[in-house]
């Protein structure tokens, strides 16, 4: 906020009606069956959702994280990439990073709780291009900042600490995080996986073949 502006006026307004109108918002865990086994058991296990957007125009993308547990969200993270990406695909696998990051940490704490180590953790991307980078050994010849988020992805997926998942954008919850939903049905479902107040978990056809 250098420079703030009407627009970043506007912006914060939105916010507080946003706050005004829904006070009771927060976040909701869950015990139950009938969310915790629906549409897989995923009962005390640690699911990651990543998203990035790609502006077009020269500017930094922003990266969107966030780790489920029970029914919403444990832990989540917004920011700025460090450096410019040149495609979108590029973005996405720079998203990986921070999502690695977070899975480490919570992976630990876990496993101190449970005294286990946890498993290979769901990652729910919606980028084709960036999931096939990663799981093909692609990219190896671009700018050194992408080189060092995409080994950092590709050690992680090949030492199973997490796998991959690619879901339609509708159904990854990370994009609440980064993008304006065009209706609002879409927003209402993504911050409702993450807050648990919906939290419906999409299964992809890839979930029964992993797990």
């Amino acid at each position: 906020m250098q420079s703030p502006g009407n627009a970043h006026v506007r912006a914060a307004r939105r916010v507080l009606c946003y706050i005004r109108g829904n006070p009771d918002a927060g976040l909701t865990y869950h015990g139950s069956a009938a969310v915790l086994e629906q549409p897989y058991d995923h009962r005390n296990k640690l699911i990651a959702t990543l998203g990035a957007t790609f502006p077009h125009d020269g500017r930094r993308s922003t990266t969107g994280v966030a780790v489920m547990l029970n029914g919403a969200a444990v832990a989540w993270k917004t920011r700025k990439q460090i450096t410019v990406s040149l495609t979108s695909t590029e973005s996405e696998v720079k998203t990986m990073s921070p999502g690695i990051e977070m899975r480490r940490s919570l992976t630990d704490l876990w496993g101190e709780l449970h005294h286990q180590a946890h498993g290979s953790v769901r990652a729910m991307v919606d980028s084709q291009g960036g999931k096939a980078h990663i799981e093909h050994c692609m990219g190896a010849k671009r700018r050194e900042s992408y080189k060092r988020a995409h080994f950092h992805a590709e050690d992680a997926v090949g030492s199973s600490l997490l796998w991959l998942d690619l879901v339609s954008g509708f159904h990854n919850p990370a994009d609440v995080l980064t993008k304006q939903p065009e209706v609002v049905s879409e927003f209402q479902a993504q911050s409702g996986v993450l807050c648990g107040s919906a939290p419906h978990l999409y299964e992809s056809a890839a979930v029964p073949k992993v797990l």
